[in-house]
């Protein structure tokens, strides 16, 4: 990082801070900075949001070599790929519900979760069935991991779309309907 990049990095920690229920000092903001000053801004933000979705180590605020842990250990497996997946799911799952939409940035995990369920079914599933959607999320992951992106959802509808989707799909039939009518009536 340069000096220039201080300004963004100090936001990225408040924004930590706001997240772990934690106050960030001055003083934290700098030993912090000449401790990832070798890493680009972007890194460190990489590092920082890996530590969040880390199911494992994930629900405390980072300490230095945390975020340096993420960024050394180089590509993930596919085994953590998707349990990182499942966390942000999970978090989806309290946040936005089967009302919104589910939307990733891991298109992977929207089309091993698309393969099993609905994000309405997921949402409504009791903790024990969702125990069972979680092992067989993993399951279809690793499927989905060599697949071109293109090919892969990029989210998944909730309610909401879902029942416009319909309403749009039954004003389309009743416009063919009208229009195979208007034909009939003028081909008498």
């Amino acid at each position: 990082m340069i000096n220039s990049d201080k300004k963004e990095f100090a936001t990225m920690f408040y924004a930590l801070g706001e997240y772990y229920d934690k106050p960030v000092s001055t003083e934290l903001l700098k030993m912090y900075f000449s401790y990832l000053i070798e890493f680009t801004i972007e890194q460190v933000q990489a590092g920082a949001k890996a530590h969040q979705l880390d199911p494992k180590h994930g629900t405390f605020f980072p300490k230095a070599a945390d975020i340096i842990r993420h960024l050394q250990t180089g590509k993930l497996t596919t085994e953590e790929k998707g349990e990182l997946a499942w966390a942000q799911i999970e978090r989806e799952i309290r946040v936005t519900g089967s009302w919104g939409k589910l939307e990733m940035d891991d298109k992977q995990g929207l089309a091993a979760l698309k393969s099993f369920t609905s994000w309405k079914d997921l949402c409504s599933m009791d903790v024990s069935k969702l125990t069972w959607a979680k092992k067989e999320f993993l399951s279809m992951y690793s499927t989905y991991e060599n697949t071109p992106l293109e090919l892969l959802p990029s989210s998944l509808p909730g309610r909401v779309e879902l029942v416009e989707h319909k309403q749009k799909e039954a004003q389309s039939m009743g416009n063919i309907l009208q229009g195979i009518k208007q034909y009939r009536l003028n081909k008498e």
